[in-house]
């Protein structure tokens, strides 16, 4: 999979020339990994839904949503695709456009990689088009929107960083500065991955120069292009108002599996998905070729070249991220796939024939056409569902407040929790559980009694026997829900019983509209222990 010569071992004769294979590696990469995400309108990304109600509530000014929802001009580190958003064409539709920007981030993903590779190496090579294989990441599948199309910008600064290493600190400084304000804007963890990937190559200058003191000035100086971004972010924490979602911060031993598996697998609800399955074989054959760095002899990889002080770096910064950071959940899985990126851009194989190397990029090209089928038909089955949802949504009026919920025991299943989103996009409806996130996205205080700005639906069985009553936590918004939600939307097959104070609105596939007729009873008694959820 490197670049081995113009003569082939097996026959003698002149192979065809390796400039054009790396080229064709990206393509048969990229359409394998981007090609699917285009065949289906609505993909199966769990937060997916929140970016695209947003995107809707940005475009539209007055109407029904303008009672419920403020969208601020605030510049916030987390705003890749609103950036583009602000300069798509009036009334496109949010959700192609959604749909498009996830296509562009594994393409984007792969030649970012390529592209890093070829300043590390001196030169094109195979080899890491195979980061096709991390394509499909936890953030990915999540539906982390800002952060994936961000990802291949801070790789592509990275490998600027390399290209510039022979010029001159202040001229490095004043192209940089821009640069890292830039990756901060785009989102905070992609200016964070810059910032530690570089960090690790200063520090392998300074080991690798004979303890010549003089980089450490050299390195200081180059910090300051960091500093802004730095400086914006501590003013911001000690300035901005609370934010919606708390400070909480965990590190989370079990997490610790999730950054190992991250840039093949999701917890996204799905985990026996045919996708998630293609994922943990491309996580073998990763695990293969790392281990092939440990041999003395025959074809091994070979940490070669300026990246290996970034590898490291970004290694111990991915085994030390806590799961949760001040509020930000799922903060862990963000970057173990940058991390493999720069690992495969700085390898390189050695002893390699052109037999082993064909054999293995065969192994290769079958799973990504294995991950990119089972990735379509999970999309298909996707997209047929939410058209269901769409068929239902249509039944209510425009501008109604809706109540999500599950029915019991479906509280967890992560894949459809943020579905209600769609109300907010097709009938400028309210939702209570909306996703506000790091966004410049409010409720207005009318309706934060009524709202929480990241949970999930909750089950009938809690609407119906303690909504009058909820308590302080964070089921509290569900009190006396029935005042301000005329319909309810079940997520689930459900069935409302005589009493309920709900009547069948429309039913389709799984998915059922009620209106709320009355306030149900107040129970008798308190549930017994064994009935209460934990949510």
């Amino acid at each position: 999979m490197q670049r081995i010569g113009r003569r082939s071992a097996l026959d003698g004769q002149t192979v065809l020339a390796w400039a054009g294979l790396p080229a064709l590696a990206f393509l048969f990469g990229a359409a394998c990994s981007s090609l699917p995400v285009l065949a289906h309108r609505y993909l199966p990304m769990v937060d997916l839904p929140n970016h695209i109600a947003r995107l809707h509530i940005a475009a539209t000014e007055g109407g029904p949503l303008s009672r419920y929802y403020e969208y601020g001009s605030a510049l916030l580190p987390n705003s890749a695709a609103d950036l583009l958003w602000m300069l798509a064409p009036q009334g496109m539709d949010p959700v192609r456009f959604s749909q498009v920007i996830m296509a562009i981030c594994p393409m984007a993903y792969i030649a970012a990689t390529m592209v890093l590779s070829r300043v590390a190496q001196q030169q094109w090579s195979l080899w890491p088009a195979v980061s096709a294989l991390f394509a499909y990441n936890a953030p990915f599948r999540w539906g982390f929107e800002n952060y994936s199309l961000s990802v291949p910008f801070a790789l592509l600064a990275l490998a600027l960083w390399l290209r510039l290493e022979s010029r001159g600190p202040l001229f490095r400084i004043l192209l940089f500065t821009p640069i890292t304000l830039g990756l901060y804007l785009l989102h905070l963890f992609a200016f964070v991955v810059l910032a530690v990937a570089v960090l690790g190559r200063e520090v392998q200058i300074l080991l690798g120069s004979r303890q010549d003191w003089r980089q450490v000035g050299r390195g200081l100086l180059l910090a300051l292009p960091f500093l802004p971004p730095l400086g914006w972010y501590v003013f911001d924490a000690l300035s901005a108002v609370a934010s919606p979602l708390g400070h909480q911060t965990i590190f989370g031993l079990r997490a610790r599996v999730a950054v190992l598996t991250s840039p093949f697998v999701a917890s996204t609800g799905d985990m026996g998905s045919l996708v998630n399955l293609a994922g943990a074989g491309a996580l073998i054959l990763t695990l293969f070729f790392g281990l092939t760095a440990f041999r003395r002899n025959g074809p091994r990889l070979i940490f070669q070249g300026p990246l290996t002080g970034s590898i490291v770096a970004l290694a111990i910064a991915s085994a030390l991220t806590p799961a949760w950071l001040n509020g930000v959940a799922l903060v862990h899985i963000r970057l173990p796939l940058v991390t493999l990126a720069v690992a495969v851009a700085g390898t390189t194989w050695r002893s390699l024939d052109i037999g082993t190397a064909k054999r293995w990029a065969m192994i290769v090209a079958c799973l990504l056409l294995a991950r990119g089928v089972a990735f379509e038909r999970l999309a298909s089955s996707y997209d047929a569902e939410i058209q269901d949802l769409m068929t239902v949504l249509a039944q209510v009026p425009v501008g109604s407040p809706v109540m999500p919920a599950r029915a019991p025991g479906q509280e967890g299943d992560r894949g459809r929790w943020h579905l209600p989103a769609y109300a907010v996009v097709t009938r400028d409806a309210f939702v209570p559980t909306l996703f506000q996130g790091s966004h410049a996205l409010r409720v207005r205080p009318d309706w934060i009694p009524f709202s929480h700005p990241s949970l999930y639906p909750p089950s009938v069985r809690r609407l119906l026997d303690n909504g009058p009553q909820a308590d302080n936590g964070r089921w509290a918004f569900l009190r006396n829900w029935t005042s301000r939600f005329p319909y309810l939307l079940v997520l689930d097959p459900w069935t409302a019983g005589p009493g309920s104070g709900l009547q069948l609105v429309t039913r389709a596939g799984r998915f059922s509209l009620y209106q709320v007729t009355e306030a149900p009873p107040e129970p008798e008694a308190p549930r017994p222990p064994s009935e209460s959820s934990s949510g």
